[in-house]
């Protein structure tokens, strides 16, 4: 069975922003980030144990071509909260969520 997967207000906002920062250097390239977030965001849905776990119970899928990572945490049986559309330059910022 599929987990249920939600997303964090302040995640949102940073997956809504980096698209839009992309798309003011090409709609193409801000179209292949929401495909990249967009199938990261279903392997979390469909087997999130298999991604590394940070201290704290975090997970963290790194997307491929882009430096970003979405940071998730499995928060009840079956459901998984994203938490961050964190940069790779960012340091567990999000960790304060």
């Amino acid at each position: 069975m599929a987990f249920e997967v939600k997303v964090a207000a302040k995640a949102a906002i940073e997956i809504d922003e980096a698209i839009e920062w992309y798309f003011k250097i090409s709609p193409k390239l801000a179209l292949d980030l929401f495909d990249k977030y967009a199938f990261a965001r279903k392997a979390i849905e469909l087997i999130p144990l298999q991604f590394q776990e940070l201290q704290g119970g975090y997970r963290k899928v790194v997307l491929d071509r882009f430096p970003y990572k979405v940071i998730f945490k499995v928060v009840k049986p079956e459901q998984a909260l994203i938490l961050a559309f964190a940069h790779h330059k960012q340091r567990n910022y999000w960790r304060r969520r």
